[in-house]
């Protein structure tokens, strides 16, 4: 069994993320992504309010720089989606994962992992809300 050290790696994704930002300043894809992984790693702690304020600055850079049909932007609409899953805010994870949902199908259409995966999420989600 492994056991995760949250404390260490928030340190390093932290110290890329001050790095990305001093070279590329909020307005690039590297900074985006950092955050994401930060959002990514908070929500595994549990530290679900700063979970949300990485991946929504993450995703409102992805939106800025590519658009709303991306995969980069849909990708971020799927973290969030399983953000507020796990804080059991189902309305909130619905909204994310069918706008997920829609982008993967415009970008990839029905017969793609990535598209499976969203009906997947969908599932898990009526499956933990009971309804």
């Amino acid at each position: 069994m492994k056991i995760k050290d949250f404390t260490k790696a928030e340190h390093y994704f932290q110290k890329s993320l001050k790095i990305r930002q001093e070279h590329f300043k909020d307005e690039n894809e590297d900074t985006a992504e950092s955050l994401n992984i930060l959002g990514v790693l908070y929500a595994g702690m549990g530290n679900f309010e700063e979970s949300e304020r990485n991946l929504l600055k993450g995703f409102e850079i992805r939106r800025k720089l590519y658009g709303e049909i991306h995969n980069l932007t849909e990708f971020s609409y799927n973290n969030l989606g399983f953000l507020y899953q796990n804080m059991e805010e189902f309305e909130k994870a619905k909204e994310n994962y069918l706008k997920s949902l829609e982008i993967r199908r415009k970008l990839f259409r029905d017969l793609n992992s990535n598209t499976a995966q969203s009906y997947n999420n969908l599932g898990s989600l009526y499956n933990k809300r009971g309804s």
